[in-house]
């Protein structure tokens, strides 16, 4: 997927990335999906199984360069929880 913008975090000694990617299907669709080592992310549930997050927020048009502001908001609601999930 392309992305908008992208921005790193430290957490539980690693670096993290979140990506700000518009949906290949639907062009006004962005989610903001983290990354570690450049693969996505997953969290482990107590039960051995894992989840992978993203976070996404549709608009009523097709994004692209200019929308980097949009992405703003969603990657910071991403990093907040992937660390609220990630102990």
């Amino acid at each position: 997927m392309p992305f908008l913008t992208s921005k790193t975090f430290e957490h539980a000694g690693r670096t993290f990335e979140i990506r700000a990617e518009i949906s290949d299907t639907d062009p006004g669709h962005l989610e903001a999906v983290v990354y570690l080592d450049g693969a996505l992310a997953w969290l482990p549930y107590p039960e051995g199984e894992q989840a992978l997050p993203t976070y996404g927020a549709s608009f009523s048009r097709n994004l692209g360069p200019g929308d980097r502001a949009l992405a703003a908001p969603l990657m910071a609601a991403a990093e907040a929880d992937f660390r609220r999930l990630l102990r």
